[in-house]
């Protein structure tokens, strides 16, 4: 990834897993995500969250304001990480996004991502509004993070300004 990483957190909704995904610009203009940690529970996350802020300086947090990581909100705030809320509106910009960079061939992630290669195979989508969402209610899988994480950072890393700085996703 060229520039500053991107990452977002998410939860599903029990809390029973969490995850964390990365996104940035290629040298080559295409844009690649990953899944960089997906654990069980939350208890994890802000700690992992401090540990990447170190690793990576001026990387942004996004988090879906109204999911179920909104509770990691303040506690990330208060361990000083950089924290983007996202609203229903741009979750579903971000979804929409996700979608047309991968059918467009502009998103690119390594394989093998188990997590992300599981949650996309059952992701369903619902509407919200006139655009819709990735839906946790009426996929097939009860943990579909991985696919909100990587999608939350993909939305924040193509509407943010790159930084030159070049990092390799394999280091993350």
């Amino acid at each position: 990834i060229t520039g500053t990483p991107v990452f977002a957190v998410d939860v599903n909704p029990d809390q029973t897993w969490a995850s964390i995904g990365v996104a940035g610009k290629r040298d080559d203009g295409l844009f690649q995500c990953a899944v960089v940690a997906h654990e069980r529970g939350t208890g994890w996350l802000v700690d992992m969250c401090v540990r990447l802020k170190k690793a990576h300086h001026g990387a942004k947090f996004v988090v879906d304001k109204r999911g179920p990581a909104a509770e990691k909100i303040s506690e990330l705030k208060e361990a000083r990480v950089r924290v983007i809320e996202v609203s229903s509106e741009d979750y579903g910009r971000a979804c929409g996004g996700f979608f047309s960079a991968v059918t467009e061939k502009r998103l690119k992630y390594p394989f093998p991502q188990i997590w992300l290669d599981d949650a996309l195979t059952s992701a369903r989508t619902a509407p919200l509004g006139d655009a819709w969402k990735w839906s946790r209610k009426n996929s097939t899988s009860a943990d579909i993070s991985p696919l909100v994480a990587v999608t939350l950072a993909h939305w924040a890393a193509e509407t943010g300004k790159p930084r030159s700085r070049v990092i390799n996703p394999n280091d993350l």
